[in-house]
Protein backbone atom coordinates (compact mmCIF):
# COMPACT_ATOMS: atom_id res chain seq x y z
CA UNK A 1 0.00 0.00 0.00
CA UNK A 2 1.60 3.69 -0.98
CA UNK A 3 0.85 6.80 -0.16
CA UNK A 4 0.90 9.71 -2.26
CA UNK A 5 3.28 12.53 -1.06
CA UNK A 6 2.43 14.94 -4.00
CA UNK A 7 0.61 18.03 -3.03
CA UNK A 8 -1.93 20.29 -5.20
CA UNK A 9 -1.00 21.99 -8.19
CA UNK A 10 -1.52 25.14 -6.56
CA UNK A 11 0.65 24.70 -3.41
CA UNK A 12 3.33 23.73 -5.47
CA UNK A 13 3.01 26.71 -7.97
CA UNK A 14 3.40 29.08 -4.84
CA UNK A 15 6.37 26.91 -4.03
CA UNK A 16 8.26 27.31 -7.01
CA UNK A 17 7.32 31.26 -7.36
CA UNK A 18 8.58 31.73 -4.06
CA UNK A 19 12.00 30.40 -5.29
CA UNK A 20 12.43 31.94 -8.19
CA UNK A 21 12.20 35.16 -6.40
CA UNK A 22 13.30 34.46 -3.00
CA UNK A 23 16.30 32.10 -3.56
CA UNK A 24 18.86 34.86 -4.34
CA UNK A 25 17.32 37.82 -2.22
CA UNK A 26 18.93 39.29 0.70
CA UNK A 27 17.29 36.19 3.02
CA UNK A 28 18.46 33.74 0.43
CA UNK A 29 19.77 31.54 3.28
CA UNK A 30 16.18 31.30 5.27
CA UNK A 31 14.36 30.81 2.19
CA UNK A 32 16.60 27.37 0.70
CA UNK A 33 15.87 26.38 4.76
CA UNK A 34 12.22 26.80 4.03
CA UNK A 35 11.48 25.61 0.64
CA UNK A 36 13.88 22.84 0.44
CA UNK A 37 14.32 19.71 1.85
CA UNK A 38 17.63 19.01 3.67
CA UNK A 39 19.04 16.92 1.49
CA UNK A 40 18.02 18.66 -1.92
CA UNK A 41 19.83 18.76 -4.64
CA UNK A 42 21.14 21.83 -7.16
CA UNK A 43 22.42 21.71 -10.47
CA UNK A 44 23.82 25.07 -11.46
CA UNK A 45 25.91 24.81 -15.03
CA UNK A 46 28.13 27.55 -14.54
CA UNK A 47 32.39 26.51 -15.17
CA UNK A 48 34.14 25.91 -11.98
CA UNK A 49 30.99 24.42 -10.30
CA UNK A 50 30.54 20.53 -9.78
CA UNK A 51 27.83 18.92 -11.43
CA UNK A 52 25.23 19.14 -8.50
CA UNK A 53 25.71 20.82 -5.56
CA UNK A 54 24.10 20.40 -2.23
CA UNK A 55 21.55 22.61 0.16
CA UNK A 56 24.94 24.01 1.96
CA UNK A 57 27.31 24.67 -1.37
CA UNK A 58 24.28 26.15 -2.94
CA UNK A 59 23.89 28.57 -0.63
CA UNK A 60 27.78 29.08 -1.06
CA UNK A 61 27.42 29.97 -3.87
CA UNK A 62 24.51 32.36 -3.90
CA UNK A 63 26.63 34.43 -1.64
CA UNK A 64 29.09 34.60 -3.93
CA UNK A 65 27.06 35.28 -6.45
CA UNK A 66 25.27 38.61 -4.63
CA UNK A 67 29.01 39.90 -3.65
CA UNK A 68 28.99 40.40 -7.50
CA UNK A 69 25.15 41.67 -7.66
CA UNK A 70 24.28 42.46 -4.43
CA UNK A 71 20.79 44.17 -5.74
CA UNK A 72 19.81 40.96 -8.15
CA UNK A 73 15.96 40.67 -8.04
CA UNK A 74 13.99 37.68 -9.86
CA UNK A 75 10.48 37.53 -11.21
CA UNK A 76 8.65 34.74 -12.10
CA UNK A 77 7.19 35.15 -15.57
CA UNK A 78 5.53 31.72 -16.16
CA UNK A 79 4.75 28.21 -14.31
CA UNK A 80 4.10 25.14 -15.19
CA UNK A 81 3.25 22.52 -12.93
CA UNK A 82 2.08 18.57 -13.78
CA UNK A 83 2.57 14.89 -12.56
CA UNK A 84 4.32 16.60 -9.91
CA UNK A 85 7.12 18.39 -11.64
CA UNK A 86 7.21 22.06 -11.88
CA UNK A 87 9.02 24.36 -14.37
CA UNK A 88 9.46 28.57 -13.85
CA UNK A 89 10.58 30.69 -16.80
CA UNK A 90 11.86 33.76 -15.10
CA UNK A 91 13.87 37.13 -15.45
CA UNK A 92 16.88 38.22 -13.22
CA UNK A 93 18.01 41.81 -13.03
CA UNK A 94 21.17 43.02 -11.24
CA UNK A 95 23.63 45.84 -11.07
CA UNK A 96 27.22 44.28 -11.65
CA UNK A 97 28.98 46.74 -9.04
CA UNK A 98 30.28 43.81 -6.35
CA UNK A 99 33.36 41.20 -7.13
CA UNK A 100 33.80 39.74 -10.79
CA UNK A 101 31.76 37.55 -12.69
CA UNK A 102 31.79 35.46 -15.22
CA UNK A 103 35.48 35.83 -15.39
CA UNK A 104 34.49 40.14 -15.62
CA UNK A 105 35.73 42.43 -13.10
CA UNK A 106 32.79 45.12 -11.76
CA UNK A 107 32.08 47.85 -14.59
CA UNK A 108 28.57 48.72 -13.03
CA UNK A 109 26.91 47.38 -15.98
CA UNK A 110 23.22 46.64 -15.68
CA UNK A 111 22.40 42.88 -16.23
CA UNK A 112 19.04 41.09 -17.27
CA UNK A 113 18.66 37.12 -17.51
CA UNK A 114 16.52 35.03 -18.39
CA UNK A 115 16.08 31.22 -17.39
CA UNK A 116 14.24 28.20 -17.22
CA UNK A 117 14.25 26.13 -13.55
CA UNK A 118 12.94 22.63 -13.45
CA UNK A 119 11.75 21.07 -10.54
CA UNK A 120 11.35 17.67 -8.34
CA UNK A 121 9.69 17.78 -5.02
CA UNK A 122 8.68 15.68 -2.04
CA UNK A 123 5.56 16.32 -0.78
CA UNK A 124 6.03 19.98 -0.28
CA UNK A 125 9.14 20.82 -0.37
CA UNK A 126 11.54 21.20 -3.45
CA UNK A 127 14.29 18.04 -3.60
CA UNK A 128 15.99 18.60 -7.16
CA UNK A 129 16.65 22.25 -9.21
CA UNK A 130 17.90 22.13 -13.01
CA UNK A 131 18.46 26.10 -14.08
CA UNK A 132 19.38 26.41 -17.45
CA UNK A 133 19.95 30.22 -18.05
CA UNK A 134 21.03 32.06 -20.56
CA UNK A 135 24.78 32.77 -19.44
CA UNK A 136 26.38 33.98 -22.91
CA UNK A 137 23.84 36.77 -23.21
CA UNK A 138 24.86 37.88 -19.94
CA UNK A 139 28.48 37.57 -20.62
CA UNK A 140 27.73 39.84 -23.54
CA UNK A 141 26.02 42.34 -21.77
CA UNK A 142 29.31 42.22 -18.79
CA UNK A 143 31.03 43.65 -22.12
CA UNK A 144 34.04 42.22 -23.88
CA UNK A 145 37.64 40.86 -21.72
CA UNK A 146 39.20 43.69 -21.12
CA UNK A 147 36.80 46.25 -21.18
CA UNK A 148 36.63 46.92 -17.40
CA UNK A 149 40.23 47.31 -16.88
CA UNK A 150 40.38 49.69 -19.61
CA UNK A 151 37.67 51.89 -18.12
CA UNK A 152 39.28 51.22 -14.66
CA UNK A 153 42.59 52.74 -16.48
CA UNK A 154 40.75 55.53 -17.74
CA UNK A 155 39.16 56.27 -14.75
CA UNK A 156 42.67 56.19 -12.75
CA UNK A 157 44.42 58.79 -15.09
CA UNK A 158 41.19 61.06 -14.97
CA UNK A 159 41.69 60.27 -11.07
CA UNK A 160 45.03 61.94 -11.30
CA UNK A 161 44.46 65.09 -13.68
CA UNK A 162 41.63 65.90 -11.72
CA UNK A 163 43.28 64.87 -8.21
CA UNK A 164 40.85 62.87 -7.09
CA UNK A 165 43.24 60.75 -5.00
CA UNK A 166 40.16 59.39 -2.88
CA UNK A 167 38.85 57.34 -5.40
CA UNK A 168 42.13 55.35 -5.63
CA UNK A 169 40.68 52.52 -3.08
CA UNK A 170 38.15 51.91 -5.74
CA UNK A 171 40.65 51.01 -8.77
CA UNK A 172 43.76 50.05 -7.35
CA UNK A 173 44.54 47.11 -4.71
CA UNK A 174 46.05 48.18 -0.94
CA UNK A 175 49.22 46.01 -1.97
CA UNK A 176 49.83 47.33 -5.67
CA UNK A 177 53.21 46.61 -6.60
CA UNK A 178 55.00 49.81 -8.57
CA UNK A 179 57.75 49.42 -10.64
CA UNK A 180 58.89 53.33 -11.39
CA UNK A 181 62.52 54.71 -11.67
CA UNK A 182 61.35 57.49 -9.47
CA UNK A 183 62.56 56.81 -6.00
CA UNK A 184 59.55 56.34 -3.61
CA UNK A 185 59.52 55.25 0.26
CA UNK A 186 56.32 53.97 0.86
CA UNK A 187 54.92 50.54 -0.44
CA UNK A 188 50.97 49.61 -1.69
CA UNK A 189 48.41 52.23 -2.65
CA UNK A 190 50.78 54.38 -0.45
CA UNK A 191 53.35 54.53 -3.10
CA UNK A 192 51.08 55.28 -5.93
CA UNK A 193 49.96 58.19 -3.62
CA UNK A 194 53.32 59.42 -3.01
CA UNK A 195 54.14 58.69 -6.97
CA UNK A 196 51.22 61.04 -8.29
CA UNK A 197 51.82 63.95 -5.19
CA UNK A 198 55.26 64.14 -6.12
CA UNK A 199 54.91 64.58 -9.97
CA UNK A 200 51.50 67.08 -8.29
CA UNK A 201 53.28 69.46 -6.72
CA UNK A 202 55.79 70.18 -9.43
CA UNK A 203 53.28 70.28 -12.18
CA UNK A 204 50.00 71.91 -10.89
CA UNK A 205 48.10 71.21 -13.81
CA UNK A 206 47.40 68.24 -15.38
CA UNK A 207 45.87 66.50 -18.54
CA UNK A 208 46.29 63.40 -19.98
CA UNK A 209 46.23 62.34 -23.44
CA UNK A 210 45.65 58.72 -23.94
CA UNK A 211 45.83 57.37 -27.51
CA UNK A 212 46.14 53.76 -27.82
CA UNK A 213 44.98 50.80 -24.79
CA UNK A 214 45.75 47.41 -25.63
CA UNK A 215 44.53 44.24 -23.02
CA UNK A 216 46.36 41.07 -23.03
CA UNK A 217 45.41 38.81 -20.46
CA UNK A 218 45.27 40.49 -16.96
CA UNK A 219 47.65 43.69 -18.61
CA UNK A 220 46.33 46.78 -19.72
CA UNK A 221 49.18 48.68 -21.87
CA UNK A 222 48.41 52.13 -22.17
CA UNK A 223 49.92 54.91 -24.90
CA UNK A 224 49.49 58.19 -23.57
CA UNK A 225 50.74 61.75 -23.64
CA UNK A 226 50.68 63.66 -19.87
CA UNK A 227 50.44 68.05 -21.08
CA UNK A 228 51.67 69.95 -17.53
CA UNK A 229 52.36 73.07 -16.70
CA UNK A 230 55.79 73.47 -14.44
CA UNK A 231 54.04 74.98 -11.69
CA UNK A 232 56.59 73.88 -8.57
CA UNK A 233 60.28 72.66 -7.80
CA UNK A 234 61.23 69.59 -10.21
CA UNK A 235 64.88 68.47 -9.66
CA UNK A 236 66.17 71.72 -7.96
CA UNK A 237 64.95 73.82 -11.02
CA UNK A 238 61.95 76.95 -9.67
CA UNK A 239 59.07 76.88 -11.01
CA UNK A 240 59.31 77.92 -15.25
CA UNK A 241 55.57 77.83 -16.15
CA UNK A 242 56.63 76.35 -19.18
CA UNK A 243 53.91 74.02 -20.66
CA UNK A 244 55.31 70.44 -21.37
CA UNK A 245 54.09 67.36 -22.88
CA UNK A 246 55.50 63.85 -21.80
CA UNK A 247 54.73 61.08 -23.75
CA UNK A 248 54.57 57.93 -21.68
CA UNK A 249 53.71 53.72 -22.36
CA UNK A 250 52.88 52.22 -18.91
CA UNK A 251 50.87 48.88 -18.03
CA UNK A 252 48.32 47.60 -15.38
CA UNK A 253 48.04 44.39 -14.10
CA UNK A 254 45.08 43.66 -12.82
CA UNK A 255 43.30 41.41 -10.43
CA UNK A 256 39.97 40.48 -8.48
CA UNK A 257 38.84 43.96 -10.55
CA UNK A 258 41.93 46.21 -9.25
CA UNK A 259 45.31 47.28 -10.37
CA UNK A 260 47.54 44.61 -8.73
CA UNK A 261 50.84 45.88 -10.17
CA UNK A 262 52.02 48.96 -12.05
CA UNK A 263 55.21 50.15 -14.35
CA UNK A 264 55.83 53.38 -14.29
CA UNK A 265 57.68 54.36 -18.15
CA UNK A 266 56.87 58.07 -18.81
CA UNK A 267 59.88 59.90 -20.89
CA UNK A 268 61.54 61.70 -18.19
CA UNK A 269 64.63 62.17 -19.99
CA UNK A 270 62.39 64.21 -22.66
CA UNK A 271 60.95 66.23 -19.81
CA UNK A 272 64.11 67.03 -18.91
CA UNK A 273 64.95 68.50 -22.10
CA UNK A 274 61.88 70.58 -22.33
CA UNK A 275 62.90 72.39 -18.94
CA UNK A 276 66.52 72.66 -19.66
CA UNK A 277 67.65 70.81 -17.26
CA UNK A 278 70.30 68.41 -19.51
CA UNK A 279 73.60 69.43 -18.98
CA UNK A 280 72.45 70.75 -15.56
CA UNK A 281 73.71 69.43 -12.30
CA UNK A 282 70.65 68.13 -10.56
CA UNK A 283 69.82 68.34 -6.89
CA UNK A 284 67.40 65.70 -6.53
CA UNK A 285 64.07 65.41 -7.13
Amino acid sequence: MSTDMRSDAATLERLVRRFAVEHNGPDYAAALDALMTPDAVIHEYLPGLPPSLDRAGYAGFIARFRTALPDVANTAEEVVVSGGRAAVRWTSRATHTGAPLLGRPAAGRHVEAHGLYLFRFVGDRIAEVWNHWDNLNVLEQLGAPGEAEKEAVRRLFAANDEQRFDVLPELVADDVVLHTPVPVTASGRAALVELLDRFRQAFPTQRTEIHRLWVDGDVVVVLHTHHAVHGGPFMGLAATGKTVAVDGLEAFRFADGKVAEFWHHDDLLGLMAQLGLLGQPANGA
